[in-house]
């Protein structure tokens, strides 16, 4: 998701850190536009994956499924930055909307793409999906509602539909909201 979204990812400090894409609302606007063109399949997907597909199904093995994800407010902020989305929720709800909605449209979109190359339709994929979502401390619980909460929904209604099916939320804050 972090190289669809433009930021590198560095190694410091013994942990993985995303860097920041975007710094402004026009920034972010812009970004958001570069996404909307973007054709997620050759995002994530290797040039050569048809050979390399062919290669690997006969031998049992399948595409890596993505079924686990930095939660919305956690990604959001290390694309945004913790204040500005904080202001971004305040002062531009419907650009803050947008990119909460493209978060959700591209995690459903690898989501579905690399269950396709496993060779798994609506019907037989595997259930269950993730969030580690520290950062969700940062919103009050209607901002939550209103960016982090939609994201959680719409993977969960899609990857964990019926009352038995995996979910789950990590965050080190006590998750009140």
């Amino acid at each position: 998701l972090h190289d669809i979204f433009e930021a590198e990812n560095v190694w410091h400090d013994n942990s993985w850190w995303l860097q920041q894409s975007a710094n402004t609302p026009d920034e972010l606007e812009a970004l958001l536009d570069r996404i909307d063109k973007k054709d997620i399949r050759k995002c994530i997907l290797p040039p050569d994956w048809e050979e390399r597909r062919q290669a690997l199904l006969p031998r049992g093995i399948k595409p890596w499924m993505y079924r686990s994800q930095r939660g919305p407010v956690t990604f959001a902020t290390s694309i945004y930055g913790a204040e500005n989305l904080i202001f971004l929720i305040l002062e531009r709800p419907e650009l803050a909307a947008r990119f909460r909605d493209t978060i959700l449209r591209v995690m459903l979109d690898i989501a579905r793409i690399l269950d396709e190359e496993a060779g798994y339709t609506p019907q037989n994929r595997p259930r269950g999906f993730s969030f580690m979502d520290d950062n969700c401390c940062l919103l009050t619980p209607d901002m939550y509602e209103f960016f982090g909460f939609p994201v959680l929904k719409g993977m969960f209604a899609a990857y964990s539909p019926d009352p038995g099916d995996w979910r789950y939320q990590h965050s080190d804050s006590a998750m009140g909201h």
